[in-house]
This record gives C-alpha cells, sequence and structure tokens, in this order.
C-alpha cells in the first residue's frame, strides 16, 4: 500500500551544490525504482544549527515529499545511511 511521505535531508555547508543535487537525484531514483513518485522536492535554504554535527555549524535543508509503498521506507532508509555528505535525514510518514 502505498503511503504519503516526506523526506528532510541535511547537508554540510561546505559540499557543493552539483554534489547536493547528484545526491537528491540518487535518492529520487531510489524511490523511483521501488515504484514510488516524487511530488516535490524543494530547498529550505541554509540554517544555523543548535549545536555543531559532524564540526558543521550550519547545513542546506532540503524537503522532499513522496509516495512510496511501507516496506520500502527501510531499503530507502538504509541507503541513506550509507551516504557519507548527509549530515542528517529524517524521514515521516504524512
Amino acid at each position: 500500500m502505498l503511503n504519503d511521505y516526506e523526506l528532510a535531508i541535511v547537508f554540510g555547508i561546505s559540499l557543493s551544490e552539483e554534489k547536493q543535487k547528484k545526491i537528491l537525484e540518487d535518492v529520487k531514483a531510489i524511490v523511483t525504482s521501488a515504484k514510488g513518485k516524487i511530488k516535490e522536492a524543494k530547498l529550505l535554504g541554509k540554517k544555523k544549527f543548535s549545536y555543531p554535527i559532524k564540526k558543521e555549524k550550519e547545513g542546506f535543508y532540503y524537503i522532499l515529499t513522496f509516495t512510496l509503498d511501507g516496506k520500502e521506507t527501510g531499503k530507502l532508509s538504509n541507503k541513506i545511511q550509507l551516504t557519507e555528505n548527509i549530515l542528517r535525514y529524517l524521514i515521516i510518514k504524512r
């Protein structure tokens, strides 16, 4: 059964815009290969952290909204964890 999800991704400020877009395209490819559908992807901008994360004090926030089978979210989460340039991420069921 397809559910609606939001994925928040935080990139470090030192990561180039091209690499950020490449990682986002990889995440989108994972969702679409699992028969999901991307609804929206937007940049929330650069924000300061409350505390340093991996020695970074600020980062770029992206939000992806998509539909995906609930069984596939674990696979998506595992693949995101293996991506070293993502500081934090959060998948939320809407």
